[in-house]
């Protein structure tokens, strides 16, 4: 796996409305709502949720992997699946 090219964390939420009151939520960089705009999605928070865990459930899928690797297990059904998932998140199948 190369490197990947993601916006550090830490990320957080910001819910607001736009002027049609469509209910949005604001992702940001740097904790706090005045850092760079990740991302915004509409109705639903715990996407957001979701999207703001991501750096640090690939910075803990990355270590999960090593260790197992470290360990002689790196070949087994969930380090397999854990690996493909790091593989979708840092390069990308589109």
């Amino acid at each position: 796996m190369t490197g990947h090219a993601h916006t550090p964390g830490e990320w957080n939420i910001s819910a607001h409305a736009v002027p049609d009151y469509v209910y949005q939520v604001g992702i940001y960089a740097d904790g706090s709502a005045n850092g760079d705009d990740i991302a915004t999605v509409k109705s639903c928070e715990a996407d957001a949720r979701l999207i703001v865990a991501a750096p640090a459930l690939l910075a803990y899928g990355l270590e999960a992997l090593r260790v197992l690797e470290e360990h002689g297990i790196g070949d087994t059904f969930e380090a397999r699946g854990l690996r493909a998932a790091i593989y979708d998140a840092t390069e990308g199948s589109s």
